[in-house]
C-alpha cells in the first residue's frame, strides 16, 4: 500500500540521518496523524500547516508569546 511504501522511505531516511549523527526535520506535516507518525518514525521536529499556517513577520512575536507545544500520543499512530 501507499502508506506502507511511504512509512518504509521515512523509516529509512531517519535511519540514515541518525547515524550519521543528525536532527530529523519533517516538512509538510498537516495532520495530527502524520505529526505522530513522523514522531512514532523518529523524527526530531516537525513542520507545517498542522501547527500553524505561515505568518508575517509582525504577527511572529504574538504567536511565539501564545505558543504551547502540541504534545503528541505515538501510541494513537499505529494505523497502517
Amino acid at each position: 500500500s501507499r502508506l506502507y511504501v511511504s512509512r518504509t522511505i521515512i523509516q529509512s531516511v531517519v535511519k540514515i540521518g541518525r547515524g550519521l549523527g543528525m536532527e530529523i526535520v519533517a516538512e509538510g506535516v498537516e495532520t495530527e496523524f502524520e505529526a505522530m507518525m513522523m514522531a512514532k518514525l523518529g523524527c526530531t521536529e516537525l513542520q507545517g500547516f498542522y501547527f500553524s499556517r505561515p505568518v508575517s513577520a509582525n504577527e511572529m512575536a504574538e504567536f511565539l508569546a501564545s505558543y504551547r507545544p502540541v504534545q503528541l500520543s505515538t501510541r494513537s499512530a499505529t494505523r497502517a
